[in-house]
């Protein structure tokens, strides 16, 4: 526990973790009683996970990031993990989707660094990070008795627990995060060397467990060709296995490159499995979790947003088009994706600039009721409002914006205050439009424009 201890540190020093720290002077309590509660637990292994109901529907709670423990039947042992939840866990009410990965202590902080980049940048989701510590990594991280292609039989006595293991994620680990956690319906696990030969198998081996795998330099000369022979019967057997699995690839020598291009061919072939092979030779066996981790997690995660067009502010279509192009990314990843806030408020932006006010009002209107605990959102869609002289509408929106930001303790609140008194007293608003997301154009009127008053008297 001291190992996860010093990770949870190291995260809270970093702000990634919260009350980190704090948790972990307990670190045998489990985090039950501080997120609210899934309604059901992990699905069976060919099941898919059910819809989650609305995010302002789930209660803000502490932040539940910590290290715990966890009595395992499933191994006979208490089994060690660190959960961290992402920044504004605790007031934001919306659920997450879950990264279990099987190194917890040596790279967590360094993965949860990257997560948190992606998602500020847009490239992808918000997530909770589940790291995994092991007594025995070669017990729990191999499918089979066995070691890898110029090993020592010694170092490997121990080997072949890994579905044991998979069934602890499974019975569980897995249960135990989704009824203690907001979760999405979405569950990636990402592994390193034997955690990547392990992830591999997870995909191929119990269908639906994982919507995602990302193996970073898996170790896939295991008793020589045995996870590519273990491919090829799993869809022989009509298995499927389904989702998005990304192999990463360094400079592991000739040995290993080809059984990664050998898998990757024979799992094309299912058609329900996505496949990505990302190689990197300028990166070496340990040096690939930086770099594979990002070029990973934005493979599995292709399309979390929409591009502008060079000189636009957001994607063309309006409101549609933003509903298109999440269908087709959540019928990709097996979970129903809710477009972000920033993609559909720069649509809205977009139509806006476009001379199409009421497809821009529609697009910020939906955006605020998919993500009602956002004043920013409530905030732009006022704006919108008062551009089409919808006074009465606008006040409302600002009021709805203010009293969110203020149950939050957001740090705009004054500004959200300002756009109200300026809608009531029919006043220009000098605040900056949505702080939020600075930079874009003021909706109240063209670049430069101070507010309606300039509608008003001068005829825009």
């Amino acid at each position: 526990m001291r190992t996860l201890g010093r990770v949870v540190a190291s995260l809270a020093a970093l702000t990634l973790a919260g009350a980190a720290a704090a948790q972990a002077a307990s670190p045998s309590a489990p985090p039950a009683a501080s997120p609210g509660p899934t309604p059901a637990p992990a699905a069976g292994p060919g099941a898919a996970p059910s819809a989650p109901p609305d995010a302002a529907a789930a209660p803000a709670a502490p932040d539940p990031s910590g290290a715990f423990r966890i009595r395992s039947a499933v191994l006979g042992e208490d089994r060690s993990f660190v959960v961290l939840a992402p920044p504004g866990y605790a007031t934001s009410g919306r659920r997450y989707p879950v990264v279990y990965f099987t190194d917890g202590s040596p790279s967590l902080a360094l993965l949860a660094t990257v997560t948190r980049f992606l998602a500020q940048n847009g490239r992808m989701p918000e997530v909770i990070l589940v790291g995994i510590d092991h007594a025995d990594r070669v017990r729990d991280l191999t499918p089979s008795p066995g070691k890898f292609e110029g090993a020592q039989p010694a170092a490997f006595k121990t080997a072949g627990g890994g579905d044991r293991f998979l069934s602890f994620l499974q019975d569980e680990l897995i249960p135990h995060v989704e009824r203690s956690y907001r979760t999405e319906p979405f569950r990636m696990l990402v592994g390193h060397s034997l955690g990547g030969l392990l992830a591999v198998h997870a995909q191929l081996a119990r269908p639906g467990l994982f919507q995602a795998t990302l193996a970073l330099a898996p170790t896939l000369t295991w008793n020589g060709d045995e996870p590519v022979r273990r491919a090829r019967e799993a869809l022989a057997g009509g298995r499927g296995p389904r989702g998005v699995m990304v192999i990463v690839s360094p400079n592991d020598g000739p040995a290993a490159a080809k059984q990664a291009q050998a898998l990757a061919r024979t799992v094309r072939g299912a058609s329900g499995l996505q496949v990505a092979a990302v190689e990197l030779p300028e990166e070496d066996h340990w040096s690939v979790v930086l770099e594979g981790a990002t070029r990973g997690f934005k493979e599995v995660f292709a399309g979390w947003t929409m591009p502008a067009p060079a000189g636009a502010v957001g994607p063309g279509g309006g409101l549609p088009a933003v509903e298109r192009h999440y269908a087709r990314l959540s019928e990709r990843l097996g979970w129903t994706v809710r477009p972000p806030e920033p993609v559909v408020d720069a649509a809205g932006r977009q139509a806006i600039r476009d001379g199409k006010l009421e497809d821009g009002i529609r697009a910020l209107r939906q955006n605020a009721a998919w993500h009602p605990a956002s004043a920013a959102a409530h905030d732009v869609l006022g704006m919108a409002l008062v551009r089409a002289d919808r006074l009465e509408e606008a006040k409302g929106a600002f009021r709805t914006a203010l009293e969110v930001a203020e149950r939050a303790k957001d740090p705009d609140a004054a500004a959200y205050r300002a756009h109200l008194e300026a809608a009531t007293a029919r006043a220009p608003i000098r605040e900056p439009l949505n702080p939020t997301w600075p930079g874009l154009p003021n909706l109240c009127g063209k670049a430069g424009d101070r507010g309606w008053e300039d509608h008003h008297h001068h005829g825009n």
